[in-house]
């Protein structure tokens, strides 16, 4: 693993697989495995989940039998009918920055469009805002601060090699803005970014020496913080909890991880060994102090089988992986609001659809 600045140079250089072999052998305390309070099984092709508030959650997707993007809204431990969207292909991603409202971020059927719609707390779409974007950006994934103002993250191949492109949305426009790749680095895949107040982390995978490496990148407002990377690794969720504090999963030789960041300083990992990790979601940090309250989701192989998996992270403490049979293996995680719950969505493991995991 090595950490850059910008123009303050190398700040250090450890290795994160020996960090994860110490890791198995000083392993941290477990603690309990989360308990699974609901779930369901969706329609469609659903990618995202983000939540309201305390069981209430909504899952965006694509409406199969209609082409379409669609909305489904989980509560009460029901869920609604799936409301389609006009003139959306499918959606890829979802923020709920309030109890009032989402932001989906989605696409048409025109390469060069992206689409960002906004619902209300049942679900409805309020409106959709449909912009054209240059030929060779994409946008896969978004946090927002507001429902006026939001970050998202995607790539950038206009230039030849493809890097990473952020955009600020502001119901108006994308303000893109793009930032460096590390030295020899090209061909960069995004997977995840989150935002608290103007700090976000942003996660995703870059080729270097003809080899995949992990990248997380930490930002303030406009400025590039910090550029982390991690040998060998790939990196699929990040979570900040804090102005300072934000947390990164990945899957590496040793099985899935993550990894706390705080003000620049990458910590120690918590191992998951056997599940490949492909999200991570945090409670806020409220106060301060308060330890970290994660959940990693994934999927783990048993037999011809995969199932989604889920870790939980709790101050120093980590699960043992807890199986859901129901799930063909997780692919999106939100945390739900002002409650110490979760909610985990992917295929189901059994015929079509998705399956979502309200966890308590």
């Amino acid at each position: 693993m090595a950490v850059t600045r910008p123009q303050k140079g190398l700040a250090l250089a450890l290795g994160l697989g020996a960090q994860l072999a110490a890791a198995a052998l000083l392993a941290p305390a477990t603690a309990q495995a989360p308990a699974l309070a609901t779930g369901l099984v969706l329609p469609g092709g659903q990618t995202a989940v983000a939540c309201l508030a305390t069981g209430n959650c909504v899952v965006v997707g694509r409406d199969d039998e209609r082409a379409t993007g669609d909305v489904i809204v989980v509560a009460d431990d029901k869920a609604s009918k799936p409301s389609v969207v006009a003139g959306t292909e499918s959606y890829s991603a979802i923020s709920c920055p309030s109890g009032v409202g989402c932001i989906a971020l989605g696409g048409t059927n025109k390469a060069t469009d992206v689409v960002l719609s906004q619902t209300d707390i049942d679900g409805t779409v309020l409106g959709s805002n449909t912009m054209s974007v240059p030929n060779g950006v994409t946008y896969d994934g978004l946090s927002c601060y507001s429902v006026y103002l939001c970050r998202l993250i995607g790539t950038d191949r206009t230039g030849g090699t493809v890097v990473p492109e952020f955009g600020d949305y502001n119901r108006r426009a994308i303000i893109a803005k793009t930032f460096p790749l590390p030295e020899g680095y090209t061909q960069f895949s995004a997977a995840a970014i989150s935002c608290y107040v103007a700090t976000c982390a942003s996660a995703g995978t870059a080729r270097v020496d003809e080899k995949s490496e992990g990248l997380v990148f930490v930002s303030v407002g406009d400025d590039l913080e910090q550029t982390t990377t991690f040998a060998g690794d790939v990196m699929v969720g990040a979570s900040c909890v804090s102005t300072t504090l934000c947390y990164a999963a990945g899957n590496g030789a040793h099985g899935g991880f993550v990894v706390p960041i705080n003000s620049g300083v990458v910590g120690a990992p918590y191992n998951a060994p056997a599940v490949k990790l492909s999200g991570l979601a945090c409670q806020p940090q409220v106060p301060a102090t308060a330890p970290a309250s994660c959940l990693a989701v994934g999927s783990e192989r048993q037999g011809p089988s995969t199932y989604g998996t889920l870790v939980s992270l709790m101050g120093s403490r980590v699960t043992p992986p807890s199986i859901v049979r129901a799930s063909g293996g997780f692919t999106s995680v939100a945390a739900q609001p002002a409650s110490p719950g979760f909610a985990a969505l992917g295929p189901a493991a059994r015929g079509p659809g998705c399956e979502v995991t309200l966890v308590g």
